[in-house]
C-alpha cells in the first residue's frame, strides 16, 4: 500500500541523526545538486530520497531530482503543475487539480498546493528547474508559522543549483502571488451538557458524552445528515479522550465556531459505528473457523468485504519505541502528515485473498487478513485489516526498522469505512 510506502520514509525520518548542516550552509544532494538552507533552518536528517529541515514545530522535506524521476517513473510533465499532481497522487494516493498556484519570486517554473488539516497548514510545492527535471518540497507548518515556512520554500528553490539546473520561470513569475490557506475551523461552547457529541452525524445517532464547556476543539470533517442538519466531525482526544467510540460528531447549530469553518472538507457519513475501548487484537483461530480448502488454499471469513474505494483513518497518536529505550507517543499527523487516506480493496472469488491498491492480503482466521512488506536491509512492515462488517474495519500496521544497531518499531491503529 502506498500508505505504508510513505511511512517508511517518514519513520526513518522521525528517528533522525542529530542535526547534520545548519542555517546558511550549502546541502548536497543526489547527482551533485545543491540547495542553501535559509536562516533559521537546519537540516536534521539526509536519506536516499533528500533532506528533512526544521525551524521549531515546522519542517520541509525536500525530495530531490532524483527522487522526482523515480516518482514520475516514466510519465514526463510538461510543467510544474502537471509534476505536482503526479507526485502528490503518488505521496498521498488522493488528486489535487484545482487549487495550485504560482510561486512568486523564484527562477523557476514553481507551483504550490496548500491545504489546513487540524491545527497544521501542508504545502506541497514542485519546481521545473531543468528539461525534465523536478524538485519537491513538502511542508508542515503552523498558521502562525505560514509566512516563515513559505519563504524558506521560496529561497530553497531560488538556490538551487546544478549543471543542467537553468531558470524556466516565465516573464511574470515574479509579480504573482500566493493566496494565504484559511484558518483552521475550532468549535466550543461556554455551559457543560449543552452540545452532545454523537457517534455519528445526526440525531438518530448515540450520543456518548458532550463538549467540554471553554476547550476549543478542532474540526476534521463536515457532513449534512439526512433531515438537512449539518455536522461537524471533531477531534476525538480533544473533546472526549475518555469516549469509546471510534468517531465523535456535534450539531453546528450547538456550537460556536472559530476559523474558517465553512472551508471544512466534507466527508462520507459513516455507518452506525460500534463503540470499542480500542481496535482489539485479532482473535486467535478456532475451530469455527473455516478449514482449509483442497490444495491448502484458506477460505475466507464470514464476513466478505465489499470492493471498491475505502476510507482508512489512522489514530491521532502512534507508539514509537527502540530497544534500550522507553515508548515514546507521537502524533500520527508527524510522521505521515494526515490522518484520512483512500484505498481500492478487491475481494477473491473464495475471499482467501484480498488485494488492497495491489497487494495480496493473505486470509488468517477470524475474519482478519495480513499483508507484509520488505523494504529490504532491516525494514519491514505488516499490515493486520480484520474486518467488522463488509463495510467496515479496523486495521494494526507495525513498521520495523534497524537504526545505528537499535530494533526500532512503530504501530498505529487505523479504522476503514467502504
Amino acid at each position: 500500500m502506498r500508505i505504508v510506502r510513505f511511512l517508511l520514509l517518514m519513520v526513518t525520518c522521525l528517528w533522525a541523526l542529530p542535526a547534520l548542516a545548519q542555517r546558511g550552509e550549502t546541502v548536497e544532494f543526489n547527482g551533485g545538486y545543491t540547495m542553501v538552507i535559509p536562516d533559521g533552518w537546519e537540516e536534521v536528517n539526509q536519506f536516499g530520497a533528500g533532506s528533512l529541515f526544521e525551524n521549531g514545530d515546522s519542517s520541509i522535506l525536500v525530495l530531490d531530482p532524483r527522487a522526482m524521476e523515480r516518482i514520475l517513473d516514466d510519465e514526463t510533465p510538461v510543467n510544474a503543475t502537471e509534476a505536482l499532481m503526479i507526485a502528490y497522487e503518488a505521496e498521498y494516493d488522493e488528486s489535487v487539480d484545482d487549487e495550485i498556484l504560482p510561486l512568486p519570486s523564484t527562477p523557476f517554473d514553481a507551483v504550490i498546493y496548500t491545504a489546513v488539516e487540524r491545527n497544521d497548514v501542508f504545502m506541497f510545492a514542485t519546481a521545473r528547474v531543468g528539461d525534465n527535471l523536478f524538485v519537491t518540497l513538502d511542508a508542515v507548518t503552523p498558521p502562525d508559522e505560514i509566512e516563515t515556512t513559505l519563504t524558506a520554500i521560496i529561497e530553497m528553490i531560488d538556490s538551487f543549483e546544478g549543471d543542467d539546473v537553468v531558470a524556466t520561470a516565465g516573464d511574470d513569475a515574479a509579480t504573482t502571488t500566493v493566496s494565504t490557506p484559511a484558518e483552521p475551523c475550532t468549535v466550543s461552547v461556554d455551559t457543560a451538557n449543552t452540545a452532545q457529541l454523537r457517534v455519528g452525524p445526526g440525531t438518530n445517532r448515540s450520543s456518548v458524552a458532550f463538549l467540554p464547556p471553554n476547550v476549543d476543539v478542532d474540526v476534521i470533517g463536515f457532513a449534512v445528515a439526512d433531515d438537512g442538519s449539518e455536522w461537524f466531525l471533531v477531534d476525538k482526544e480533544q473533546a472526549a479522550p475518555q469516549s469509546a467510540a471510534s468517531e465523535l460528531w456535534v450539531a453546528r447549530e450547538q456550537v460556536d465556531e472559530q476559523g474558517d469553518c465553512d472551508a471544512v472538507g466534507e466527508v462520507a457519513a459513516p455507518p452506525i459505528v460500534p463503540i470499542t475501548s480500542s481496535n482489539p487484537p485479532p482473535p486467535p483461530a478456532s475451530s469455527s473457523d473455516p478449514a482449509p480448502a483442497a490444495g491448502g488454499t484458506t477460505v475466507g471469513g464470514s464476513i466478505v468485504p465489499q470492493s471498491g474505494r475505502w476510507s482508512l483513518t489512522l489514530n491521532a497518536n502512534m507508539a514509537v519505541s527502540c530497544s534500550g529505550s522507553n515508548s515514546v507517543t507521537v502524533p500520527t499527523v508527524d510522521v505521515f502528515g494526515r490522518v484520512n487516506f483512500v484505498a481500492d480493496i478487491s475481494t477473491t472469488g473464495d475471499a482467501s485473498v484480498i488485494i488492497v491498491d495491489g497487494d495480496r492480503f493473505v486470509f488468517q482466521g477470524g475474519n482478519m487478513y495480513m499483508g507484509n512488506f520488505d523494504f529490504g536491509g532491516t525494514s519491514n512492515s505488516q499490515l493486520r485489516l480484520t474486518f467488522t462488517s463488509a463495510t467496515s474495519l479496523n486495521g494494526e500496521l507495525v513498521f520495523n526498522e534497524t537504526l545505528n544497531g537499535r530494533a526500532c518499531s512503530a504501530t498505529v491503529y487505523m479504522s476503514g469505512r467502504r
